[in-house]
């Protein structure tokens, strides 16, 4: 049990819309510290990209990081994660996802838009060593922005898959 005063240090930085980054050191002093870094680029007026990186306590780490462009009609993204264990029990798991997602379909009146789309992904577990991949299509839908107060609104989504490949259920 760490007892005393403990310190949280956070740096930011941003350029507009283009650059918004930052790092931040959580409980300086106990035993359950983490350090957290993040950076987003607009690399230009369609493409865009993120990325972070989180080890609690130095006995860890998870990564993850996404590129996305606009292009006419549709959207296409890569986006993936990875988490390693640095002390204890060796484990390491890594996910890719790419997409490519079409612009949103109005559907009458109804108060959400459809976006349909492709998939691939690939996944693997070096615990139990397991891996499974696979590519399809998926379907989102995706609500119309519900108003709550002057500054808060609420959106809704719901996703389906179909995906073939080696260890998909």
């Amino acid at each position: 049990t760490d007892r005393g005063a403990f310190l949280n240090y956070e740096f930011n930085w941003n350029r507009g819309d283009d650059m918004e980054g930052g790092i931040a050191i959580q409980g300086i002093g106990r035993d359950d510290w983490s350090i957290g870094v993040n950076q987003f680029l607009r690399l230009d007026d369609r493409t865009s990209m993120f990325g972070q990186i989180l080890t609690p306590a130095g006995r860890s780490y998870f990564g993850s990081g996404s590129i996305s462009r606009q292009f006419t009609g549709f959207n296409a993204s890569i986006s993936g994660n990875a988490t390693r264990t640095l002390t204890g029990i060796q484990y390491t798991q890594q996910s890719v996802t790419a997409l490519i997602e079409q612009d949103p379909i109005k559907v009458g009146k109804l108060p959400f838009r459809l976006y349909p789309g492709i998939t691939a992904t690939t996944e693997s577990n070096q615990l139990d060593h397991a891996s499974q991949s696979g590519a399809g299509a998926r379907l989102r839908a995706q609500s119309l922005p519900f108003v709550i107060d002057s500054t808060s609104n609420l959106t809704t989504s719901l996703q389906a898959s179909y995906l073939r490949g080696p260890n998909e259920l």
